[in-house]
């Protein structure tokens, strides 16, 4: 009689070759999980990457990323007044842009902050009315989806898991 059951043959879990290895005198080789591949530099997994600026270059890109933070808080006001609705996505997506790329750029929270910083501090006077009666930021539903997703988008780009906390 050949090949009927699990008598002969080479193959696994038919009584082959291997069908006695973990039983009675040699013990079984350790598992050795994987190696892991490295984060990429860019993408959307911090874990563990370095960041791609030295400190003092990290600094002067804080400063810079304040003044960013600036302009495009100021840009986004006419934008989003002048091309409702899609003016207002414009000026999300540059706003949430800039303090997602700040804490690429630097690999700290802080790169989110300060342009939400500088940001919410060009925007102040926008809020308010000038003696002529002028506003930038109107009492309209526009600016008040500016002012909200672009703050939430601020804390949602500094509280990204992996950052390293500065």
């Amino acid at each position: 009689m050949s090949g009927g059951g699990n008598g002969g043959g080479g193959g696994k879990g038919n009584g082959g070759p291997n069908r006695g290895a973990n039983r009675g005198g040699g013990a079984a080789a350790p598992r050795v999980p994987a190696p892991r591949a490295a984060a990429p530099a860019f993408g959307f997994g911090f874990g563990g990457s370095q960041p791609l600026l030295g400190t003092g270059v990290r600094y002067t890109a804080y400063v810079l990323l304040l003044l960013l933070g600036a302009v495009v808080g100021i840009a986004g006001c006419f934008v989003q007044a002048l091309w409702f609705p899609g003016g207002l996505l414009l000026a999300l997506f540059a706003t949430a842009g800039l303090f997602y790329g700040g804490t690429r750029l630097t690999g700290t929270r802080l790169g989110a902050l300060v342009p939400a910083i500088g940001w919410f501090v060009a925007l102040l006077p926008a809020m308010g009315q000038r003696p002529e009666g002028d506003l930038l930021l109107t009492g309209e539903l526009g600016s008040y989806v500016y002012l909200f997703v672009g703050a939430i988008s601020a804390v949602i780009c500094a509280t990204l898991p992996g950052g390293r906390g500065r």
